[in-house]
């Protein structure tokens, strides 16, 4: 001690035999509590990666249906519009908005407007001058 080191106890198991039973039970109960989060948190990883892997396959199926769809209605507008071939490309256009529908949005009556007078005042090409 007279090198100036504080004085050691030693363990405190030896002086105290209930605080190292309790450190003992402690450590245990500790590493129950680890094990069982341990557990815990990959039971809940699992079951996210089940909801993630349903959710895209719900994505998936309804993404080939609205495109099974889509191509339907693409077909439909195509024979529509093969058999009504317009000689004039703005009655087409015309008839593409809707003109000949009842509920036209306040949009496409601009664009209809629009269209009808740029068919009257179609502006001259530089090569008919």
């Amino acid at each position: 001690m007279m090198n100036g080191d504080p004085p050691t106890m030693g363990d405190p198991g030896e002086h105290y035999p209930k605080l190292a039973e309790w450190e003992r039970q402690f450590a245990e109960q500790l590493a129950a509590k680890e094990a069982q989060e341990q557990k815990s948190l990959e039971e809940k990883k699992a079951a996210a990666e089940r909801d993630l892997d349903l959710f895209y396959d719900e994505l998936t199926d309804k993404k080939a249906q609205k495109q099974a769809q889509n191509r339907e209605h693409e077909e439909l507008l195509r024979s529509q519009y093969s058999t009504e071939t317009l000689e004039n490309p703005f009655e087409r256009v015309l008839q593409l908005i809707g003109q000949s529908s009842g509920s036209v949005p306040q949009e496409m009556q601009i664009m209809h407007s629009l269209l009808v007078r740029l068919k009257q005042q179609a502006p001259k090409r530089p090569e008919d001058e």
